[in-house]
């Protein structure tokens, strides 16, 4: 099977599934039904599943080029998808639409076979085909600078398009931002002073090839720490050093028992509680790089791990970095922080409006203030954000975060390639069923107004008695 073929068993495939429904939506002149910020891989899933079933009238807005979208070919440096390739992804429990069936199309069935894991560059090419086969309306270089909520529970964005800004109201917005989209890259205090030409984040752009010959300094261990690390070995980094806070390095996934549909049908469920206790767990033990990105780093011997040993300062002598440590000084000449992500919802400007009205899990629980992801936003069963003050920003009903900030709330069903079916399905039946709800005046109506018949009287009438 070629990938034409592929396509022919697709529409097949959704027309013995009677998809796409028709559009059912009563739509509003000059008003979107769903705006999705982010044509990623979430963004993608959630627009396809909405187009099928029949909604329609909506946009996807990518600040990024066409076929750049998400981290896959800018940030992301491991060789694979750490996931397992039988993850079904953006697939909507359609065969013909998951990732097998598009690298056996294009490669054949023994590649799949001797497949260990997926190729990111094939992982990204694969959503370009899926983003063109689901017909899905992305528009690239666009940037949402600001998002404003509105009385009547609608939402304004002030776009922006090669300079230039223009307005889109839209009654739903989907926030499929990625890992950075409730906050950012976290930076360490010691990096004040410093440089920016001394020092990056893995999730920026780095120029490898410049590295050539220079000692390295990586802050953390975690998957992309090595990735980052491997990535600059392979383009002649001199040597990598890893500073690590920790005296030991967790080896063991804990919550990997925790698998199946039980944990992630369930974990939205669980009382709040259990739901404190098993992030908490999580985040304590902290899960260890996978295998596949050890082997990748050990291929090569310019490596020093420091342990117990925590950067509290740094400074710049002769063009290059010291950093001071509780085992001494270092000198490295570039600096990669792999120290993950921020949820500092102020330091997203285009948040800045909501931001206030949104009730977080600290609102909620108070006692659990001290938690690593108290500052995560209480989300409701269909990843719609929540007000802080009932009735003081009836938007935000209409606003949903499936983002790594909604982990708290529904575990990682938005959060990577294995479950994001079932978070997909979830805002699709709770967007399907706002916007019949809010216009069900008008969907009775309708019904009133129907005279279509399916039969005349004139036909029964030889056998009425």
């Amino acid at each position: 099977m070629d990938i034409a073929a592929l396509e022919q068993s697709l529409a097949e495939d959704l027309a013995c599934l009677g998809l796409p429904m028709e559009p059912w939506v009563i739509s509003r002149e000059g008003v979107k039904d769903v705006v999705v910020i982010g044509g990623g891989m979430t963004g993608l899933s959630v627009a396809a599943a909405l187009r099928l079933h029949g909604v329609a009238n909506l946009s996807v807005l990518d600040r990024s080029p066409a076929g750049q979208e998400g981290p896959w070919v800018t940030t992301a440096r491991m060789h694979t998808l750490r996931t397992a390739k039988v993850a079904t992804g953006p697939a909507l429990g359609i065969a013909a639409l998951t990732y097998r069936r598009w690298h056996e199309a294009r490669y054949g069935k023994a590649s799949w076979n001797a497949l260990e894991r997926i190729d990111r560059q094939d992982w990204m090419a694969y959503l370009v085909w899926y983003r063109r086969v689901m017909a899905v309306p992305v528009e690239n270089g666009a940037e949402v600078a600001r998002i404003v909520p509105q009385p009547d529970g609608t939402i304004v964005l002030h776009v922006v398009r090669d300079g230039e800004g223009a307005q889109l109201r839209t009654r739903h917005l989907v926030l499929a931002t990625g890992f950075d989209g409730f906050g950012g890259p976290a930076f360490p205090p010691f990096l004040r002073g410093l440089g920016r030409h001394l020092w990056r984040h893995t999730a920026e752009e780095i120029d490898f090839a410049a590295l050539k010959g220079r000692r390295i300094g990586v802050v953390g261990f975690g998957a992309s720490a090595l990735d980052n690390a491997s990535t600059a070995l392979e383009a002649g980094a001199a040597s990598v050093d890893f500073f690590v806070r920790r005296t030991d390095l967790p080896a063991v996934q804990k919550l990997a028992p925790l698998r199946g549909a039980g944990f992630s049908c369930g974990y939205p469920d669980l009382p709040d509680e259990w739901k404190l206790r098993l992030s908490g767990y999580e985040m304590r033990t902290q899960n260890p790089p996978p295998r596949h990105s050890i082997v990748r780093l050990l291929r090569h011997e310019r490596l020093r791990l420091h342990l117990g040993c925590p950067v509290e300062a740094a400074r710049e002598e002769g063009g290059a970095i010291v950093l001071a440590t509780q085992r001494g000084e270092h000198g490295v000449d570039f600096l990669i922080l792999a120290t993950g992500f921020d949820q500092k919802a102020d330091a997203r400007p285009e948040l800045a409006e909501i931001l206030p009205h949104i009730r977080l899990w600290k609102d909620a629980h108070p006692e659990a203030a001290g938690h690593p992801l108290a500052a995560s936003p209480y989300l409701d069963a269909g990843f719609a954000f929540q007000e802080k003050v009932p009735g003081a920003c009836p938007s935000l009903r209409n606003i949903y975060c499936p983002t790594d900030a909604s982990i708290l709330s529904k575990g990682r069903l938005a959060v990577g390639v294995g479950n994001l079916s079932d978070a997909t399905m979830t805002i699709l039946r709770r967007i399907a069923s706002s916007l019949f709800v809010e216009d069900r005046a008008a969907y009775f109506r309708l019904a009133e107004q129907n005279e279509r018949r399916e039969f005349d009287m004139a036909e029964l009438a030889h056998i009425i008695a």
